[in-house]
């Protein structure tokens, strides 16, 4: 019998303040589903962060990797003694599970023979890189041996993994017996869409390599996930994630902003953005993924792990190229784009991060991703050359103190008229730190001058549409982008300088990437 602490309720709104800003954050109450049975691992309630962008230095790298702690339950019954074999079992069962994490998404192990005999498990969410699944592992040993503490059996979960130790064989078997979380304050879910898409990810996910699936919505933001640990069938995984949804289902119906927690499956769904980069400090702006699924030892997805390793050489030497392979029906094209500023390590190293954020976020044959200073594209059909203006758009909340000056927007159109015409980076840059403005304009380089020109009015006439007052903002879509700040963002050394008689007067700033970037909030619908 594990102890029980499902009825504890945490204060349901807090407020996080960095950088002079407000961030908004939820907190969720806690419902225990007494529909299942209460196995040996049930539940205790949990405080859930909703969308933080950023997790704040102060905080700590570790806690950032980890995210927030959940909750630990333990034997309330059988318990081991001090120096005993068991104990001498479980440390070296952690010391492996640590090892493993560092190249694993979830793995198992077991150690000592009965009645010392040791199994146990840890489960990482699907998009979250090694070293973090690896630095949340080994918090979560460290928590469990002292929360635990001469208990037989444990069980701990964090923001972003869990892990399970007991004294008899539990792999393979299915336990979805948990506590579901929501939030209590939020609006009500009008929409039968997100449990649409949940429902659908429900039935994809224990059939991908890492029984892991996402959704995204628009044009008003959902995000959801479903995954299982690894050692269950496919079959197992199906029936524990179809039960955990019933039972969320169930209870939650209508409420927007939920997650259900339980030894074997966790599903998750928010109207904020919850997934993670492979490099957290190049925060995912958007992605989608559309087309049908391929499968995980399809020739589509040979053709295209191929195309990432090409577009990854690429990126070392260009801010932006394409490429294909494969023939048809498992043609692949593919393009990526960097800041034009970017180091060409940077650049690649960006590259190198979307094309694995992209494989463990879509399982599709045509997907998007942006980032801070990249993006990566990717399609069964050729897009190469046709402008595809339609993306995103973010804003900064606060008013602009140059609300009533035509500064910003006269800069930004400079801009674009000059980008198109910067053969072969069609990039152009703005740097006046006396007058606060700080802008870039940029076009993919499949595209002419003439589709970049018009990609870039176009995006600007919508800008111009929604934004004129903000304190910066930026659109992005497949195949062009512009930003404006208030602050620097981009490198003066790194930037492009225009060629004699190509516009002048155009520069940079520098700045360190991370304090230059400013706290967006996600108003537009996602690539369609």
């Amino acid at each position: 019998m594990m102890r029980d602490e499902s009825d504890t309720i945490y204060p349901c709104s807090l407020l996080m303040h960095h950088h002079q800003q407000t961030i908004s954050v939820h907190a969720y109450e806690m419902k225990h589903d007494s529909s299942l049975p209460r196995e040996s691992f049930s539940s205790r309630l949990f405080l859930i962060i909703s969308y933080v962008l950023l997790f704040h230095s102060s905080i700590g790298a570790v806690q950032a990797q980890s995210g927030e702690f959940m909750g630990s339950n333990c034997s309330s019954v059988d318990s081991y003694a001090a120096s005993s074999a068991f104990e001498t079992n479980l440390n070296t069962l952690f010391s492996s599970l640590s090892s493993k994490s560092s190249n694993s998404i979830s793995d198992k192990d077991t150690e000592g023979e009965d009645p010392d005999l040791v199994c146990g498990l840890f489960l990482c969410l699907g998009d979250l890189s090694h070293e973090s699944c690896q630095a949340c592992i080994q918090t979560a040993i460290s928590r469990i041996a002292h929360d635990c503490a001469y208990r037989r059996q444990g069980f701990i979960w964090y923001d972003n993994c869990l892990l399970r130790y007991s004294d008899h064989n539990f792999f393979g078997v299915v336990d979805a017996s948990g506590s579901s979380a929501v939030n209590p304050a939020g609006p009500k879910e009008l929409s039968t869409e997100p449990w649409e898409k949940m429902s659908k990810i429900v039935e994809e996910a224990p059939y991908q390599p890492l029984k892991f699936e996402t959704f995204s919505l628009g044009p008003d933001p959902v995000f959801g996930m479903a995954q299982c640990a690894s050692d269950l069938s496919s079959q197992g995984c199906k029936q524990c994630l179809a039960t955990v949804l019933a039972a969320i289902k169930a209870c939650c119906a209508d409420i927007q902003g939920w997650r259900y927690v339980s030894p074997s499956c966790w599903i998750r769904c928010e109207h904020s953005f919850f997934l993670l980069p492979a490099n957290p400090d190049n925060r995912i702006w958007s992605f989608n993924c559309t087309g049908g699924m391929y499968d995980a030892n399809s020739t589509y997805r040979i053709n295209l792990g191929n195309l990432f390793s090409s577009l990854i050489s690429k990126s070392l030497s260009s801010e932006s190229d394409n490429d294909t392979t494969g023939d048809d029906p498992d043609h692949v094209y593919g393009l990526f784009l960097c800041q034009g500023s970017l180091s060409a390590s940077d650049c690649q190293n960006c590259i190198r991060s979307a094309t694995s954020d992209i494989q463990l976020l879509c399982s599709r044959t045509q997907g998007i991703i942006s980032y801070d200073y990249c993006q990566l594209r990717y399609s069964n059909v050729s897009f190469f050359g046709v402008a595809d203006p339609e993306g995103i758009f973010m804003t900064n909340p606060n008013i602009s103190a140059q609300t009533n000056s035509t500064k910003p927007m006269d800069m930004v159109s400079k801009l674009v008229q000059e980008a198109p015409n910067r053969r072969p980076l069609m990039f152009a840059s703005n740097s006046s730190p006396s007058a606060s403005l700080f802008g870039i304009a940029e076009c993919t380089m499949d595209l002419n001058s003439t589709e970049c020109g018009r990609c870039l009015k176009t995006i600007l006439e919508d800008i111009k549409a929604c934004c004129i007052k903000s304190d910066g903002w930026r659109y992005l879509s497949p195949s062009c982008w512009i930003r404006y700040e208030s602050t620097t963002f981009f490198d003066v050394y790194l930037a492009p300088q225009p060629t004699p008689g190509g516009g002048g007067g155009v520069g940079a700033a520098a700045a360190a990437l991370a304090a230059a970037v400013i706290f967006f909030l996600l108003t537009r619908k996602c690539f369609s």
